[in-house]
């Protein structure tokens, strides 16, 4: 069983990609079901604002941290308050926030303490993909607007033609038809793009109706990006966690959503750690 870390009461688990590529081949020779989430600042701040979200995100079997704001909350809730005064607590919490944050620029590798890779999930998508391959395991595509599954099927496809894709769906979250789709074709994993919480959501309430489904994973928008109706940020912009200014630039709708996941994130990040005032908020459990 991989390790987990908890991150403000999120659990992420504390592996290397490889490793949890290695976990999910053993549970799948097991044939035990696995639900995998991909959270990042979004999901952290979501899950600090409603209780019964993180009680859902930590029902999933393994939690790969995508994104950078999920390695930086685990640093920064790492480093102790070490003054009583209310006030100068505060002003310690913002401090530390700020250098923390600015070693995401200057020394990266500093944000790598408690948890040993970022794991985007628009990359372990592809992973997923090979290992169903390799296996030959065939796989479901659920989520996405017009033909943005069917382009995701061909290029996938392209990459990997002997991967079997027995099905794929545009079907909304909310459309009962859906899961009647995914019994029929009977797939070995579910690959789930209805957006974040939403989908997960929809992976806890369906996972024991599609009990012969042996891994769900939620990607959120990772159907557009393979498809290209959105952009991907370029790497050095993802390697130095400003994906949120990228998307703010080329899509000003998602105002408030990049508002959650940067402003939102950290105010509630810093009320979290100045209320429990540790000096070890991130925990590892074997």
């Amino acid at each position: 069983m991989l390790q987990q870390v908890s991150i403000a009461g999120l659990n992420i688990t504390k592996a290397t990609k490889a490793e949890v590529l290695s976990e999910i081949g053993a549970r799948l020779e097991k044939g035990e079901q696995t639900l995998v989430v991909t959270p990042y600042s979004e999901f952290l701040y979501t899950s600090l604002t409603s209780g019964d979200t993180l009680k859902l995100l930590n029902s999933f079997n393994i939690a790969i941290p995508d994104g950078v704001g999920i390695l930086w909350a685990s640093t920064y809730l790492a480093c102790p308050l070490t003054v009583r005064t209310k006030a100068f607590r505060f002003l310690q919490a913002v401090w530390q926030m700020v250098y923390t944050g600015a070693n995401i620029l200057l020394n990266p590798q500093s944000i790598y303490k408690g948890i040993p890779e970022k794991i985007p999930g628009s990359e372990f998508f592809w992973d997923l993909a090979e290992l169903a391959s390799k296996r030959e395991l065939s796989i479901f595509l659920a989520g996405g607007f017009g033909r943005v599954p069917e382009v995701v099927a061909d290029k996938l496809k392209e990459k990997l033609p002997t991967l079997r894709i027995v099905g794929v769906s545009n079907k909304s979250a909310s459309d009962a038809t859906l899961l009647a789709d995914i019994k029929q074709t009977q797939p070995d994993m579910v690959f789930v793009a209805f957006g974040p919480i939403t989908q997960e959501r929809w992976i806890a309430q369906h996972s024991r109706d599609l009990s012969s489904v042996k891994l769900f994973i939620g990607l959120g928008g990772t159907f557009n990006y393979v498809a290209g109706t959105k952009r991907t940020p370029p790497k050095f912009v993802r390697r130095v966690g400003l994906e949120w200014l990228f998307r703010l630039l080329t899509e000003p709708v998602r105002f408030k959503r990049i508002y959650n996941a940067t402003i939102g994130f950290i105010t509630e990040l810093v009320k979290y750690k100045l209320k429990y005032n540790s000096s070890v908020i991130a925990r590892s459990d074997s």
